[in-house]
């Protein structure tokens, strides 16, 4: 699947720079990286890096952690929820649904609320998935709170596509 979005992204870059080749060594690259890796061979481009400190939470799990806890903020400000109240529900919506931490563990209220604390102390400027809590309840400002909640919840699978519920929001 992600070979055909590569190869899309060739074919379009070639269509409007048919003079710039450059720009397609290293989509080139990925692409064949991508197959190497299919075959079980893993190229340099996509071998891990040694870093001297901890490389810290994925992208896709911090995404995946702003939007609960926009969620969580949604059920605050506009229900008569106490914030215990609230990540509980997230985190009963969240188990329905088939998430779980990356632990494989059931997604506890306690954490959902340490999220959304870190989503509303950080900078915007300095952690991408502040950024996207931000802008997901900027999307719902003028949401009622059900559907603000459903529209936060169906984002999910968009953030983080290796947590892909098997069930829709309720």
């Amino acid at each position: 699947m992600v070979r055909i979005a590569v190869v899309g992204m060739i074919q379009l870059i070639s269509a409007m720079c048919p003079n710039e080749v450059s720009l397609l060594l290293p989509l080139n690259e990925l692409l064949y990286g991508l197959y190497d890796l299919d075959r079980g061979k893993v190229v340099a481009l996509l071998g891990p890096t040694k870093v001297s400190h901890s490389p810290g939470i994925a992208t896709s799990d911090e995404l995946f952690r702003a939007m609960a806890a926009a969620a969580m903020t949604c059920l605050v400000e506009r229900t008569a929820m106490t914030r215990a109240q609230a990540a509980k529900d997230v985190a009963r919506r969240l188990s329905r649904m088939g998430y779980k931490h990356p632990s494989g563990k059931e997604i506890k209220p306690a954490q959902i609320v340490a999220w959304r604390e870190k989503m509303m102390t950080e900078l915007a400027a300095e952690n991408r998935a502040v950024g996207r809590y931000q802008t997901a309840l900027y999307w719902v400002k003028d949401e009622e709170p059900q559907a603000a909640l459903t529209f936060l919840l169906n984002a999910l699978p968009g953030v983080s596509p290796a947590r892909n519920p098997k069930k829709p929001p309720t």
